[in-house]
């Protein structure tokens, strides 16, 4: 080293490596500011939307990294993006900013990714944190405080996401195994309730249930594997395989990890555990089957499909009491649209009728205790109703990609058009009498699907006949469908199968579809007397012809848990 004025110096090449870097950040800084800016072709970014800018003082930052503001719209851009809006806009036209962010940021942010192998369309929808706020997007809307308003602008065009349709179905209710015959009993408005069998109910205050009398597993696994099944998995597996010979669709003809499994259930092996409980107390430990604890895995149903099927995409279950496979049926949705998988076996099972079960809703004082008239003891909407009817069966549905659907000449039976959730926040069984969250649950799934409650011709309720329940229910849907609720039909296949709990919301769905596909409405049996603070069209005793293209099912469990689902005639 120098001295130089009496201070120490490096050699000048001391100093090219730091220099170098500096030099390199300052290139790579430029080509990122020039990709957000110009779209380098390689690198397309993400297409801008509309989000409400809260304030400048106020950050504005995704999930998954930052995003960048492009500049505020001019107003005759901002006023002919809101030209739909009803009345004002809810901000100054001033408020509104683009944003954009790059495509290099992963999942987790809201943001679309540009196309790449495997991913046929621009595609994922989340959330983005501004201020106290949080905008979600739902298929062209904006939902913000609960008030939905709708947008039509190319700026949040949501046209390019991707579409699930429903290929195949499977169905197993006391009613009967199978669609035609499970449809046949429900149309001509037969109950599939009766005593119990599946144990000796005489020490119980409920000694009747929707049993699956005409069931055989064997029909659809083999007598070992069967053996090893507690019998909601065995139910879980027969609807499953209903759903893809249905569906036409072979895992051989693609790749499965494009084909995932999300299949429910509330209470899973519980019989099981019952049994295995037993079994240990008269005999000890070693008397507890090496099954026992793959029996009472939810998931395991599941497993059971994706091994038999091949199916190596996602695969998981949902547990969410009474909606369970109703958000089944949503997160199917929202996998296809991410673009993570192709085809998505969902939907749910439910083997509840068992000692445990049964006195553990009676200790609820959930059921009703029509011992004398068990077909007449499910009653939604009635004036005497005195509590549900527990039930069991299956549900299961392949939610697929429209476009891997049409490649293949699928049937097409409906289309999964919109989801929503929500949460009571406030009691584990009683819900608020006019069931705010379940109104909200409704307009998410309306908005998500762009339709308005005109445009739904049938809502199959989740009215299991409870005192509370379904007022809070019709409380509901009276104040989401404003004055079409008095000409909207509303009926409760509950009257008839009972309640499957976790697999009622798949089932209920197919229900839904079949009534859709078929122009019949199924009715509410057992509805001598409608119960004046219902006031809703619940079509009772009879089946009724409709034509009509789209239909709604809610499904609302134990815990305050909301789901509801919207499918529409499929058209191009």
């Amino acid at each position: 080293m120098r001295r130089i004025n009496g201070a120490c110096a490096k050699d000048w090449r001391e100093f090219l490596p730091t220099a170098l870097l500096f030099a390199a950040r300052g290139v790579w800084g430029f080509m990122r500011w020039a990709t957000l800016e110009y779209s380098w072709p390689n690198v397309r970014p993400a297409m801008a939307y509309l989000v409400q800018y809260v304030s400048p003082s106020q950050s504005i930052r995704s999930n998954a990294g930052t995003v960048r503001r492009l500049a505020a719209l001019d107003a005759a851009t901002l006023e002919s993006a809101f030209a739909d809006f009803a009345g004002e806009p809810a901000v100054a036209l001033s408020d509104w900013v683009a944003w954009e962010e790059s495509p290099r940021v992963t999942s987790g942010g809201w943001l679309d990714r540009a196309p790449t192998a495997g991913y046929r369309e621009v595609h994922t929808y989340r959330s983005v944190h501004i201020g106290a706020d949080d905008l979600r997007p739902f298929g062209g809307h904006l939902v913000q405080s609960r008030v939905v308003q709708r947008v039509h602008t190319p700026l949040i065009s949501m046209t390019n996401r991707r579409r699930a349709v429903i290929t195949g179905m499977g169905l197993i209710t006391p009613c009967g195994t199978g669609l035609e015959a499970s449809w046949d009993a429900l149309a001509h408005g037969r109950s599939g309730i009766g005593p119990i069998t599946l144990f000796d109910a005489s020490s119980v205050q409920t000694r009747f249930a929707g049993e699956v009398r005409d069931f055989n597993a064997e029909n659809f696994v083999d007598r070992k594997q069967a053996r090893r099944m507690d019998r909601y998995q065995q139910f879980a597996a027969a609807a499953a395989e209903m759903a893809i010979h249905d569906s036409g669709f072979a895992v051989g003809n693609g790749d499965p990890y494009r084909a995932g499994v999300i299949i429910g259930s509330c209470v899973g092996g519980l019989q099981s555990v019952a049994g295995a409980i037993l079994a240990a107390g008269d005999s000890g430990a070693q008397s507890v089957s090496p099954f026992f604890i793959l029996q009472l895995l939810i998931n395991v149903a599941g497993s059971y499909v994706s091994i038999r099927h091949g199916f190596k995409g996602p695969n998981w279950a949902t547990n969410s009491a009474c909606a369970t496979s109703s958000h089944a049926l949503g997160e199917a949705l929202h996998v296809i649209q991410r673009g993570d998988a192709d085809v998505i076996l969902a939907g749910g099972a439910e083997a509840p009728i068992g000692f445990m079960c049964v006195a553990g809703f009676n200790a609820l004082r959930a059921l009703s205790t029509r011992n004398d008239e068990p077909q007449q003891a499910s009653r939604p909407f009635d004036a005497g109703r005195d509590g549900f009817v527990l039930g069991e069966g299956a549900g299961v549905l392949v939610v697929e990609e429209l476009e891997h659907a049409r490649q293949r000449g699928a049937t097409i039976h409906a289309e999964l058009a919109g989801y929503g959730a929500t949460a009571d926040a406030s009691h584990l069984t009683a819900p608020p009498p006019e069931h705010e969250s379940a109104q909200r649950c409704m307009r998410l799934a309306l908005a998500d699907a762009e339709l308005e409650p005109a445009d739904i011709g049938y809502i199959n309720a989740h009215a299991t006949s409870t005192p509370i329940g379904d007022v809070a229910e019709a409380n509901a849907i009276r104040a989401v469908f404003g004055a079409h609720a008095a000409t909207t039909p509303v009926s409760s296949t509950k009257s008839m199968t009972g309640h499957l709990t976790g697999a009622a919301g798949a089932a209920e769905a197919i229900i839904s579809i079949l009534a859709m596909q078929r122009g019949l409405i199924p009715p509410t049996i057992n509805l001598d007397v409608l119960d004046p603070a219902i006031g809703l069209d619940c079509v009772p005793h009879h089946s009724r012809t409709a034509a009509f293209d789209a239909t709604m099912s809610n499904s609302f469990g134990f815990g305050g848990t909301n789901a509801t689902v919207i499918f529409r005639r499929f058209s191009e």
